[in-house]
């Protein structure tokens, strides 16, 4: 089980390189124009291109900015920046990870004729309450110590949500809670009873629904 489980999270690694450098059905137009996929609304066309095309921060790793780098002899390599795959299980769909996600490797041995033995690196969670601005409440949520921390830098849940693109969320939970959030500033259903309140938190996260339009009809 456990070497199915790497092997599909090394293909689907190896699908969104693809799709990053256009080598990949997705990214050809006509591939949307025929079958299945031609039923299919546009704003859902887009956002499955932006999901596989955007390439999330490093989590696991130090990405190395330079182009170039020598090499033991002094020679000049290109630096290559290969994010470490990782496994999608159910529990980061819902709480938040912050993107991380498990890794699946070995043990190093540093004794000779013992051998390498597999290991799972599981980042640890935590249950804290953070509170909602825009939707005036507080949440139980399962979080990483590093999703905690971007909270923390995003000074709020609200921004944090608001600011990540669904590549580096990678949950079900963060992408509901961005829904929710959109659609209560866009249809200003915040703060039913305190009309200054609502403006003032409008006001407040009026960048995040810039060009965005939602019909308001159920």
């Amino acid at each position: 089980m456990a070497t199915s489980m790497r092997a599909g999270s090394i293909r689907g690694a190896l699908a969104k390189a693809r799709v990053r450098l256009g080598k990949w059905p997705p990214l050809n137009p006509v591939a949307w124009e025929h079958g299945v996929k031609a039923r299919l609304p546009d704003h859902y066309r887009k956002r499955k291109l932006a999901l596989y095309t955007t390439v999330p921060k490093p989590v696991h790793y130090v990405a190395d900015n330079r182009k170039y780098k020598p090499d033991y002899w002094g020679n000049r390599i290109r630096v290559q920046n290969v994010p470490i795959p990782t496994i999608h299980v159910k529990q980061m769909d819902e709480s938040l990870w912050g993107g991380e996600g498990i890794i699946i490797g070995y043990t190093q041995i540093n004794k000779p004729k013992k051998p390498s033995l597999p290991k799972y690196w599981v980042p640890g969670t935590n249950k804290y309450v953070f509170y909602s601005e825009i939707l005036d409440t507080k949440l139980s949520i399962t979080v990483t110590e590093g999703a905690r921390d971007l909270i923390d830098d995003a000074y709020g849940l609200d921004h944090y949500i608001l600011q990540t693109n669904e590549a580096d969320l990678q949950s079900d939970l963060g992408m509901k809670l961005k829904s929710k959030l959109l659609l209560a500033l866009i249809r200003k259903s915040l703060y039913p009873n305190d009309p200054e309140k609502r403006e003032k938190v409008c006001q407040k996260y009026q960048k995040y629904i810039q060009g965005i339009t939602v019909s308001v009809s159920f």
